[in-house]
């Protein structure tokens, strides 16, 4: 795991816990799952209640609180039209989120023609949670799911056959 960039001492311990100490180990590791986030689409014509990756600008954004939950809020648009975004206790969104700026949104639209908890992701020749096939680990493995996809992609894309 020496050889392996990105991944601190917190995270090899978190590893290890579950017994992964090795790239060997990384690479026995079979995902829960996978989800195919692949499939681009426009906002106004995208099919309901199925994934799809969004290139999509935020027109606006805003934050609530209802007792010790927060509600985060935003309007995205494409060149299709705009939908409301809506998160739940997810306060870093807001951060991430410039108004103007675009992003990669991954979720579905639902039967009220908004989306509810989309992954974001900034526009980048190599994504690692948006625009593409993603495997789903086990939350239980030391560390956060995105974390632990960047570093099993990391030694994937190494590996030299």
């Amino acid at each position: 795991m020496n050889a392996v960039k990105g991944r601190g001492q917190a995270r090899v311990e978190g590893l290890k816990r579950k017994g992964i100490e090795t790239v060997e180990d990384i690479l026995l590791t079979v995902p829960l799952r996978y989800e195919d986030r692949s499939e681009r689409a426009l906002l106004t014509t995208a099919n309901l209640n199925q994934t799809y990756t969004f290139e999509a600008k935020v027109e606006k954004k805003s934050q609530q609180y209802k007792g010790r939950r927060s509600i985060q809020r935003a309007v995205i648009s494409d060149k299709s039209g705009k939908r409301p975004v809506i998160w739940f206790n997810n306060a870093f969104i807001i951060d991430k989120l410039q108004v103007g700026e675009w992003f990669l949104f991954s979720g579905k639209i639902n039967d009220r023609g908004q989306l509810t908890q989309l992954t974001v992701e900034d526009i980048k020749s190599e994504t690692i949670n948006t625009d593409r096939i993603i495997p789903l680990y086990c939350k239980t493995m030391g560390m956060k799911v995105g974390s632990l996809r960047r570093i099993f992609k990391r030694v994937l894309y190494h590996l030299h056959f």
